[in-house]
């Protein structure tokens, strides 16, 4: 990661230019002399001592979280990210550790963005390998303590296995020191991408706000204006609206009564019309139980109302259809 920081990449000149990068090589290594790789020379977990780390038998822990205090109180969202390296002595691949938020708040999905990255990059790195939980024994972690009290959203333990990890074909690959380079200057590289990433939301949100402005702008000259109308002629205008909307209602009204009228006239004289070609158009009429009865048409009941069968044509057509059963 050191050495794709210090590039002439672009992505490196671009990440020099938006971020200072504050590089602690190890912060135990008065045990690492000793043979130990999480412990200090008092044979305390120094990633449990950031709660209160004491001066004489954690004095690293302690010059980190000053450090770290002192960047965040100079003034807000000023540390972006902390990533603390860490080795693996028991699972595969690369992953996180990460902060833990509400599932209400925003910062509960940013913090995954990072990783989700990472993740796109090499098959090294593993994201549902990751956490973002903080239980309570390593509530007194550097990542549970920092993001806790000085609100850093991105605030990680990246885990690196001593051993191996997965490739696309589910391989297990031995890692060696190329790997690990490998790894860290994907790190790096996952960190331009995502502060493109913010940098065209913060573009986006500009133009939003712009927008939203110049519409709050427009309302309130047009509030002013409308103060310059005479009420007299609003209200002029209001009722000559409502006189249109009246006599338009009455026009509409009246076009619907003709148009029913209409309907009624023509409905009535086609059910008039019941001679047996005219029924045999109807789906729903018997043409086999009518093809049986006498061919001359039944003579009609004056007497009855138009558009109906009188009883004698209802008689017969039903023992038509009894015929034609048997």
């Amino acid at each position: 990661m050191i050495s794709e920081v210090c590039s002439n990449t672009e992505e490196a000149k671009f990440l020099r230019r938006r971020f200072i990068f504050k590089i602690v090589p190890m912060l135990n290594p008065d045990g690492v002399v000793l043979g130990n790789h999480r412990t200090g020379m008092c044979g305390n977990d120094l990633n449990r001592q950031f709660i209160e780390p004491d001066e004489v038998l954690h004095p690293s822990a302690l010059a980190m979280k000053d450090l770290v205090q002192n960047l965040s109180t100079e003034r807000k969202d000023s540390v972006f990210a902390y990533i603390d390296f860490h080795g693996h002595s028991q699972r595969k691949n690369v992953f996180t550790y990460g902060a833990e938020f509400p599932v209400h708040t925003e910062n509960y999905f940013r913090v995954k963005i990072l990783p989700m990255i990472l993740s796109k990059k090499t098959p090294m790195f593993r994201f549902r390998g990751c956490a973002f939980t903080v239980p309570r024994h390593k509530l007194a972690t550097a990542r549970g303590v920092f993001s806790m009290q000085f609100g850093i959203v991105h605030c990680y333990t990246l885990e690196a296995s001593y051993a191996s990890f997965l490739n696309e074909n589910r391989e297990t690959i031995p890692f060696t020191k190329d790997e690990y380079i490998f790894m860290g200057a994907k790190v790096t590289e996952s960190f331009y991408d995502y502060q493109r990433m913010i940098d065209e939301e913060e573009e986006i949100l500009a133009i939003v706000a712009t927008k939203e402005s110049s519409d709050q702008d427009y309302a309130l000259k047009s509030q002013k204006d409308l103060g310059t109308v005479n009420p007299v002629e609003v209200l002029e205008r209001v009722k000559l609206n409502q006189t249109r909307k009246v006599e338009a209602g009455k026009d509409n009204l009246e076009e619907t009564r003709n148009r029913t009228n209409r309907f009624r006239i023509r409905r009535g004289r086609e059910e008039t019309d019941e001679t047996p070609a005219n029924k045999s158009r109807d789906p729903s009429y018997n043409s086999r139980a009518f093809t049986n009865i006498d061919s001359t048409p039944t003579p009609k009941n004056t007497g009855k109302k138009k558009g109906f069968l009188s009883l004698i044509e209802v008689i017969q057509d039903s023992w038509g259809v009894v015929f034609n059963c048997l």
